[in-house]
């Protein structure tokens, strides 16, 4: 993901905090933060769940919305799930967050 934008990089830096409450790791070391957009003051961030059936997504959304609120500047966030492409944490999660979850490849 490209973030040129200085308010863009400390949104990432922030859903750093958000975590996915199943997996207890944060959307962006699993690789569920798919793009960050930020117009004046307004932030729009597409995100994908771990999986189509989690009923974590309204969850997320609002604590999203909570922790990118209190950044100076941003007064208006939206959060979209999205879909494509998939998400699968052979290709989308590091090396260390495979470690984490023991996962071997």
């Amino acid at each position: 993901m490209d973030l040129f934008n200085p308010k863009e990089r400390q949104i990432y830096e922030e859903l750093k905090q958000v975590m996915e409450p199943k997996i207890k790791m944060s959307l962006v070391d699993l690789g569920l933060v798919y793009n960050i957009q930020v117009d004046r003051s307004f932030a729009k961030i597409e995100i994908t769940l771990a999986s189509l059936a989690s009923p974590f997504g309204e969850y997320l959304k609002d604590e999203i919305k909570s922790r990118i609120l209190l950044i100076k500047g941003i007064q208006e966030v939206k959060t979209q799930i999205v879909w494509f492409p998939r998400w699968n944490f052979e290709l989308m999660a590091g090396d260390d967050v495979k470690d984490k979850l023991g996962i071997h490849y």
